[in-house]
């Protein structure tokens, strides 16, 4: 089991849900486990996994991995585990990667933002003459079964992420990890289809960094900033983990443009209505207040950083009508859009925001 100090670290620290969903899969795959066997073991229930943005702990997943490991070993678990996560999966990060431009978008997101959606394994790229080479580790002081999970998952999540590119997949040139050859080396052989280097001092991959400028087949700028600003203001508040306005911040910007009503919210946090208004009350916030700061925050980014009419500003925020978001602006920043982007270009040309409407992740 692991230590009782690394499982009250790790209780402080939260995923999304479909991370322990995605192992329960493999595991039912692979083995003779049952699906309530495997909740009790965590203290987690169907409904607890049922919600779309359901959030768990690691303490949850290192308590699940451990029940598991120790009653049937299963070969090659965290590859199993990782090629079942699909970039929806990653919640708003993965929107982000879903629309990027190009791959090198797509690595630059990750490495700003990967640990918002996975805050257990460390992520680092960098080039080396014509490779792109991936760096991992471990966040956690794990013992060697769970880093071993951890390491493979995220290797074998790469390949849906591949699957985006407009070749149909990222062609690694090397996986490297700091084990022997396992019995399983088929697996890594069958998923990765290249060399594989064993016994290494540190984990990742190596590919050609001629594939950086491939386009991702769902590439949408404007829907790419979208999902770096709402990324760069969860990564902000991060620090504010435990406050409610914050988790309600994060089920907020979970989905790009989409701003659910407080019952939804409240469900999704597994609490009442009134519970939640409660909460917020307590914190001297409401939800509707939460909802138009962040409209706002998002807004003012997109007027600084692109030419985007105020329209469609307005129609990626959920606004149904254009002059509902000018006085909504207005209100609080005290001018129009217009008036506001018209400031920032008369600015000084070093204080004078980029513009264009692509990611800039």
């Amino acid at each position: 089991m692991p230590s009782r100090s690394l499982l009250d670290v790790a209780d402080k620290h939260r995923l999304s849900a479909v991370y322990i969903v995605r192992l329960m899969e493999a595991a039912t795959e692979a083995g003779s486990f049952d699906l309530d066997w495997m909740l009790a073991r965590i203290g987690l229930s169907r409904r607890d996994l049922e919600e779309k943005d359901a959030r768990c702990t690691v303490g949850h997943r290192l308590r699940l991995l451990h029940a598991i490991t120790t009653t049937n070993d299963i070969p090659g678990l965290g590859l199993l585990a990782g090629r079942r996560i699909m970039v929806p999966d990653h919640g708003i990060v993965g929107y982000a990667i879903l629309s990027s431009a190009n791959l090198r978008s797509v690595m630059d997101t990750i490495a700003r933002f990967h640990q918002l959606s996975n805050p257990t394994v460390r992520f680092r790229y960098h080039l080396d003459g014509q490779d792109v080479v991936i760096d991992e580790a471990p966040i956690f002081p794990f013992d060697d079964v769970a880093t071993r999970y951890h390491l493979e998952e995220m290797l074998a999540a790469w390949l849906p992420i591949g699957a985006l590119l407009q070749p149909g997949s990222l062609r690694f040139t090397q996986i490297r990890v700091p084990w022997a050859r396992p019995k399983y080396h088929h697996l890594y052989e069958q998923l990765f289809r290249c060399p594989i280097a064993y016994n290494q001092p540190d984990c990742g991959a190596r590919f050609p960094a001629a594939l950086l400028d491939e386009p991702i087949s769902l590439a949408n700028p404007e829907m790419a900033l979208l999902c770096e600003q709402q990324c760069d203001i969860i990564a902000h508040e991060q620090c504010n983990e435990g406050n409610v306005v914050y988790q309600v911040q994060r089920v907020l910007l979970n989905q790009p443009g989409q701003f659910p009503p407080l019952e939804d919210v409240a469900r999704k946090l597994n609490m009442s209505s009134r519970t939640l208004r409660r909460y917020l009350v307590a914190e001297r916030a409401t939800f509707r207040g939460i909802v138009g700061n962040l409209r706002m925050t998002i807004a003012a980014k997109y007027l600084k950083n692109t030419k985007m009419p105020s329209q469609s500003i307005a129609a990626l925020l959920g606004y149904s009508d254009a002059a509902n978001f000018h006085r909504a602006f207005k209100k609080s920043y005290g001018e129009t859009p217009e008036t506001f982007r018209r400031h920032l270009d008369s600015a000084a040309p070093e204080e004078r925001p980029s513009s264009g409407g692509s990611a800039a992740a």
